[in-house]
């Protein structure tokens, strides 16, 4: 899929969550104009959103925790949580969210790339993310990458072995065909034969019988 999902927490804790989605494209960023932004209007597209990060968050792995930085990874799914440099009205941590799926074609530079979306996203809402925070966030982004891959590989290998093993089945199944027909040919050329010598006998016999009647007729 060629989209991300941002959230941020709202620094008033009273107003909505600003939320947006930005398209990539043959692994470019799209213009600035084209980012949209989920309006209060859009209800529905606003809760799918949150419930899709509450999944991955509640259900997914985490698999990286630094300096209130997390990530975390639900499948093929993943939430990179990263703070602003603004804290909330109660003093508190306002996280950045970056909520997509992963692509199975997944370029070097993808994890730079949701970083600085993430950043952008930030500008957008009138907030900052420091170039700490911004190297923190990149290594949470790299684990991702780091981590779907190794799954990957081991999906791979997975399947590669499950079909030498369907084919080691196989031909043990056809080897055992083999041998099966082979006793059956076997055991019908032994019955062939058996038939073919009682034939042989049983005419024997006759020809025996009409000579002795064909002799005592004479």
């Amino acid at each position: 899929m060629n989209k991300l999902w941002f959230r941020a927490q709202n620094l008033d804790n009273q107003s909505l969550d600003p939320m947006a989605v930005v398209n990539l494209m043959e692994n470019e960023l799209i213009k600035d104009e084209n980012k949209r932004y989920l309006l209060e209007k859009d209800v529905a597209g606003r809760q799918q959103l949150a419930q899709e990060i509450s999944e991955v968050s509640s259900k997914g792995e985490e698999i990286f925790f630094k300096n209130s930085h997390s990530a975390f990874l639900h499948g093929d799914k993943f939430l990179l949580k990263t703070p602003s440099d603004q804290l909330d009205e109660s003093g508190r941590i306002a996280p950045l969210l970056c909520y997509g799926h992963v692509p199975n074609d997944l370029p070097e530079s993808w994890s730079g790339k949701v970083v600085d979306l993430l950043v952008d996203f930030a500008e957008g809402i009138e907030r900052t993310v420091s170039d700490k925070s911004q190297r923190v966030a990149r290594e949470g982004a790299q684990k991702i990458v780091e981590k779907i891959k190794r799954r990957r590989r081991v999906e791979k290998t997975l399947k590669r072995l499950g079909l030498g093993a369907a084919i080691a089945v196989l031909a043990l199944v056809m080897k055992s065909k083999r041998r099966k027909d082979e006793e059956i040919d076997k055991e019908m050329g032994r019955r062939n034969q058996n038939i073919a010598l009682g034939i042989i006998a049983v005419l024997s016999v006759s020809n025996a019988i009409l000579a002795a009647v064909i002799l005592s007729k004479k």
